[in-house]
């Protein structure tokens, strides 16, 4: 909500909504080709329900492009398993600002409750990239998970699907 990147962003998109998501959803017309939740789902009380409400909202052939903290990255799993713990920060996988964590299992679990389909998942590729290609090889790409700080995803509707349930799918 960032009034100069929307500021921006407009002279790039045909509509910039600066808003909390679950108050711009409810004024929002529809018909949309691309949505775009970048690092937004990890602060949601309810990221489900945001998922199932944008559907109504898209074409049928819109992407969904999201970018969400892994929790299974290396850092975080070294700073609970060996470090000081759960630690929130001011920035980053433990920013004091995120409600939910996710690992890329989570996401597709949940883009599959709220009818999305993940079509392609990628992340930043600069950071490990010798050790990444080494363990990609030796762990038959497991290790991603790992050497991943954020998932960037694509995902487009599943025709065939009514919206879930929103939160109570994942209680």
């Amino acid at each position: 909500m960032d009034e100069a990147s929307a500021a921006i962003a407009a002279t790039r998109f045909d509509e910039i909504v600066a808003m909390p998501i679950e108050s711009a959803l409810a004024r929002l017309q529809g018909d949309y080709d691309l949505v775009l939740c970048l690092d937004v789902l990890e602060h949601l009380v309810d990221p489900w329900s945001v998922l199932d409400t944008l559907r109504p909202l898209v074409r049928s052939d819109a992407t969904l492009a999201l970018s969400i903290p892994n929790i299974r990255f290396i850092t975080s799993l070294y700073s609970l398993a060996i470090g000081p713990g759960f630690r929130y920060e001011p920035e980053g996988i433990l920013d004091i600002m995120h409600l939910r964590f996710f690992t890329r299992r989570d996401i597709g679990r949940m883009l599959d409750a709220t009818s999305w389909k993940a079509r392609r998942w990628g992340g930043p590729a600069k950071r490990f990239r010798l050790l990444r290609r080494a363990l990609r090889t030796a762990t038959r790409g497991i290790s991603d998970e790992w050497l991943t700080a954020q998932w960037f995803v694509t995902a487009v509707q599943v025709d065939d699907q009514p919206a879930g349930p929103g939160l109570n799918a994942q209680v």
